[in-house]
């Protein structure tokens, strides 16, 4: 398994499904950890995202704040400081398509789904 160390995350990955029948892909997941990191370390994790998800299908599953990180991909509009979105990134084919699952409570006492 390679590793790459984005600002305090550690991203892992190999490439043993790549043979599979069917073909399957990495999922990633995080909540209420981008928050905790400097922009500058948010930009390079959401980066490194972007370009696996340019050279091979992934998904992304995260719940955290836009109103804290502003640069979540095509997040909605925050309706406050304590708001968190549930959200899935999919890169197919190299192309990036975002759905805002639901809001969420920020410790998952409760969740709208949209």
């Amino acid at each position: 398994m390679t590793h790459r160390v984005v600002g305090r995350v550690r991203l892992g990955l190999d490439n043993p499904t790549a043979t599979r029948t069917p073909p399957r892909y990495p999922v990633g997941t995080n909540s209420w950890v981008l928050n905790y990191l400097t922009s500058d370390a948010r930009v390079a994790y959401l980066g490194e995202l972007e370009r696996i998800g340019t050279e091979r299908d992934l998904s992304w599953v995260y719940a955290e704040a836009p109103a804290h990180i502003p640069e979540l991909p095509n997040s909605p509009d925050p309706k406050g400081a304590h708001r968190t979105v549930l959200s899935m990134v999919r890169w197919r084919n190299g192309e990036r398509l975002v759905d805002h699952l639901a809001t969420v409570h920020p410790h998952g006492f409760w969740m709208q789904w949209r």
